[in-house]
Formats: structure tokens, C-alpha cells, sequence
């Protein structure tokens, strides 16, 4: 197919206006873009408007905010409801040191990990509790050790979302999360599988 009917093949092309607003990068610690995603948003949207004007095309251009991004990938949980349905094609845009009409791109997957333990404080009468932070401190352990087995292009990074709430008590719960990336999703689901063994304390 030529570059000229592809173009016009193009009924409707949707601009992705990506956005996200992460804990802690504003102002007295609240939420606020990153990796300029507010930037990607306003692109997006100029995008769309300067194809709008073109002369001599018919077609239809949508402009779909995108959040979530940074957090649990807004795009997965749009298409699984259908919001890329009709459109014949969809762009967006990030910011970066160059130009580059292809850019690297690496798959991702989001795990978050919870442990129950069992309460009690941790002065008086630490052996009656069971500390769920230390599955938390034991996960993450076994990730850095896995680290030393995995392919170069392999990235893996994760916080503690949940610790306990007072020094001097035993958690009863706790709670981590990770993001896992690699180049080829088939080596992904691999990596996937052997931190999840990392969270469950087996292979």
C-alpha cells in the first residue's frame, strides 16, 4: 500500500493527550505531572487541531485524554472498554532530549504484592507477632538477587506502598509494588513469573 492511499484509508485518527499526576512533584509534596506529561497533553491536543485544518482530508480526528499512565496504564483499561473502537489509527507523542519518529519502547508489567501478618508490639510482646513487612523486606531481597540472572535489557523497580503505621507495632499488613519491563514480552512473562516466586517464597 503507498503512502498516499494509507493516508486516505485514515478515516478517523485519534491523539492520545496523555496525562498523570504523581504523588509528591508539587508543590508541598501533592500531585503534579512528570516526565511532562502536560506537555504531552498540550502536543496532542495542537496535533489534532493543526490535522483538522488540512486541507483536502475527510476524515474525522478524536482527541482521547489518556490518564493513569504512570500508575496502572490508563490505555489498557481504555481499550478493554472499547475507547479506541472506530479509530483507524492512534498517536501520541513524548517528550525526549531529540526527535525520533521510533523510539524505544519496552513492554511493562505492574505487580503489587500484599502480606497479612499478625499484630503486636513490638516491645512488649514481639513474639506473638508475625511481621507482614518482612515478606515486603524478603521480596525485595530476592529481586535483587534475581537481578544477577536476568537479560541486559531487563528493568526492574519497586516501592513500598504499605509499612505499618506506628514503630513500636509489629504490622500486620504490608504491601509493595513493582514495575517490570523488558524488550520482547514473551522474555517479560518469564521475568513476571520468577518475581512473583520472588513474593511467594518459592521459584
Amino acid at each position: 500500500m503507498s503512502e498516499h492511499s494509507l493516508w486516505e484509508s485514515l478515516k478517523t485518527i485519534a491523539f492520545l493527550a496523555e496525562y498523570d499526576a504523581l504523588p509528591g512533584y508539587g508543590e508541598e509534596k501533592r500531585p503534579a505531572h512528570a516526565c511532562g506529561h502536560n506537555w504531552v497533553a498540550a502536543a496532542s491536543v495542537v496535533a489534532a487541531l493543526l490535522l483538522s485544518r488540512v486541507e483536502g482530508w475527510q476524515g474525522t480526528v478524536v482527541v482521547l485524554g489518556t490518564p493513569a499512565e504512570e500508575t496502572v496504564g490508563g490505555k489498557v483499561i481504555l481499550a478493554k472498554n472499547g475507547a479506541f473502537l472506530g479509530s483507524d489509527a492512534a498517536f501520541e507523542m513524548h517528550l525526549n532530549k531529540c526527535n525520533s519518529l521510533r523510539p524505544h519502547a519496552i513492554a511493562i508489567d505492574s505487580w503489587e504484592f500484599s502480606f497479612r501478618g499478625k499484630a503486636s508490639h513490638a516491645a512488649a510482646a514481639p513474639e506473638r507477632g508475625i511481621n507482614a513487612l518482612d515478606a515486603v523486606n524478603l521480596t525485595f531481597a530476592g529481586i535483587s538477587a534475581l537481578r544477577q540472572q536476568l537479560k541486559p535489557d531487563v528493568r526492574i523497580h519497586g516501592i513500598v506502598t504499605d509499612g505499618g503505621a506506628a514503630v513500636n507495632v509489629i504490622p500486620e499488613s504490608a504491601a509493595c509494588r513493582f514495575y517490570v519491563r523488558s524488550e520482547k514480552r514473551e522474555y517479560l512473562d518469564e521475568v513476571s513469573r520468577r518475581v512473583i516466586g520472588c513474593a511467594r517464597g518459592r521459584p
